[in-house]
């Protein structure tokens, strides 16, 4: 059995969305009078950082006010039978890639998209101005998969405003993950994916560090 690491580090001074801070809480010097030897005392930190930071999953309030939080969706919606669909070397008529560059990506790989699949889609992780099109979304919708995932921070073309990707998958209440990485190691093959979120009540999404897991 192999296991794949798909998460992103998180770190003091990090950018995303905004500036992430990791600082001491206690020391081991500060707590060391609570406790008797050989233990000499316990650390903790202090972290501050946006839901959506890091590798992260959107849960549908992210965009739609009132919609289902990260905490209140099964943990099953975040696990499951997953494939990695390489699209990296797959250009199109314009930055948006669709239904065609998707089943052709499928074919090479002899993969089959089947009704509850986990979706990751190698994109090239940092530097691409790629996205997916609103057709393949429409797609994805139809052929009732489970989540998204891709290898940016978004799966919408980053000049693409309307942000059409995000709309169709969340309203179906498909979960999107972004920023994933190492995705080159998984590219083409079938496996188990498991990246269920922290617990966190009410919020819009949440940081992840998702495994991919091949027999």
């Amino acid at each position: 059995m192999e296991i794949v690491d798909l998460g992103g580090e998180i770190f003091d001074g990090q950018k995303s969305h905004f500036r992430v801070t990791v600082n001491d809480f206690a020391s081991y010097a500060d707590t060391s009078i609570f406790l008797r030897p050989p233990a000499i005392g316990f650390a903790t930190k202090l972290v501050q950082m946006c839901d959506h930071t890091s590798t992260h999953v959107d849960a549908p309030i992210h965009f739609f006010p009132g919609a289902a939080t990260i905490d209140s969706l099964p943990v099953t919606a975040f696990c499951g039978t997953a494939i990695c669909v390489d699209l990296s070397t797959s250009p199109g008529p314009s930055p948006a890639l669709g239904v065609p560059q998707f089943e052709k990506a499928l074919a090479r790989a002899g993969l089959v998209l089947t009704a509850g699949d986990v979706v990751l889609v190698r994109l090239g992780e940092s530097g691409s101005t790629t996205g997916l099109s609103a057709e393949l979304a429409d797609f994805l919708v139809q052929k009732r998969i489970k989540s998204l995932g891709v290898d940016l921070p978004t799966p919408d073309c980053p000049d693409d405003r309307t942000m059409p990707v995000h709309l169709r998958l969340l309203a179906a209440g498909i979960t999107i993950v972004e920023g994933l990485k190492n995705l080159d190691k998984v590219a083409g093959r079938r496996f188990l994916y498991v990246g269920p979120p922290l617990k966190i009540v009410g919020a819009t999404g949440s940081p992840i560090r998702p495994v991919a897991i091949i027999e």
